[in-house]
């Protein structure tokens, strides 16, 4: 299984879209878990809109026209993060199933 920290990540994705027919057959041929698959790759990506929003909303704010600038507040940013995160590792799972 591919590290999410490692380079070979980078190396796995340019390979998938230079060159996918060739790129495919070796993933198919990895034998993971669902387990693997979540901790090593789905986690981490899945994180990486839910932080960015989290920053977003909490600390550089939402301009909204005639109004300003709208900062939510740390734990209200916080619960919609873990929210948000549950929620997306579900539909991915489901999406999978589908």
């Amino acid at each position: 299984m591919i590290d999410v920290n490692a380079p070979a990540l980078q190396e796995r994705v340019k390979r998938i879209l230079t060159d996918p027919k060739a790129e495919w057959p070796v993933i198919a041929a990895e034998a993971t878990t669902t387990e693997k698959l979540y901790s090593s790759y789905i986690l981490p990506l899945a994180a990486i809109p839910v932080v960015a929003n989290f920053i977003g909303s909490t600390i550089i704010g939402i301009t909204l026209p005639f109004i300003g600038t709208y900062r939510v507040g740390i734990f209200r940013g916080l619960v919609t993060a873990f929210v948000t995160y549950v929620v997306s590792l579900v539909m991915i799972y489901v999406a999978a199933m589908v």
